[in-house]
């Protein structure tokens, strides 16, 4: 799970600039369900939270924070 500037594929925010992607919030288990608190979490820059597949390289989803 990881912050973001957009809801855009992770990995192509991440080669424009580092500086779009926060580091890892966390990781979901494959049978299980995470809640992540984000109060304090990231700056206020990054308007995305998104959930990334490192196996495939793409975007499982991405949410909107508001």
């Amino acid at each position: 799970i990881y912050l973001a500037k957009s809801g855009a594929n992770l990995d192509t925010q991440r080669t424009a600039a580092t500086s779009n992607v926060s580091s890892l919030l966390g990781s979901v288990s494959v049978n299980g369900a995470q809640r992540f608190a984000l109060s304090g979490a990231g700056d206020e820059q990054f308007t995305h939270l998104v959930v990334w597949c490192d196996t495939v390289n793409i975007n499982f989803g991405a949410a909107e924070i508001r």
